[in-house]
């Protein structure tokens, strides 16, 4: 799996029914101008390489998804991590969620997921 497939998985995310169904907005690392109402990003932050016999026999991508939301609904988080488990089911995938914060500048509530891709 890549990270362009991870952001297609992302970006074909749908929440909400019927006339108030629509996507979830991701950017690859950052957006031109920050979109208005809740987003992501994710990127690629470096490699684990896993060594065998003085080799190295695997390599995955490790990253993060980041998704910046001004309500405490949790509808969008539950549909990421459904994503997530469905490419793990199908993918050399892994993740886990690694925090929660609040910003106070921005009063978005910031949850941060660590990725690995194989």
């Amino acid at each position: 799996m890549t990270f362009a497939e991870l952001g297609t998985a992302l970006n074909n995310i749908t929440v909400g029914t019927g006339a108030s169904a629509h996507k979830l907005k991701f950017a690859h690392y950052a957006w031109a101008s920050a979109p208005s109402g809740d987003y992501g990003v994710y990127g690629q932050d470096g490699t684990d390489q896993f060594q065998a016999n003085n080799r190295f026999g695997e390599v995955a991508g490790t990253g993060w998804v980041d998704w910046y939301t001004l309500t405490d609904d949790e509808t969008a988080k539950n549909a990421i991590e459904s994503c997530f488990k469905t490419l793990q089911d199908t993918n050399t995938f892994a993740w886990y969620l690694n925090s929660v914060q609040y910003e106070n500048k921005t009063n978005f509530l910031h949850y941060e997921w660590i990725v690995e891709l194989g």
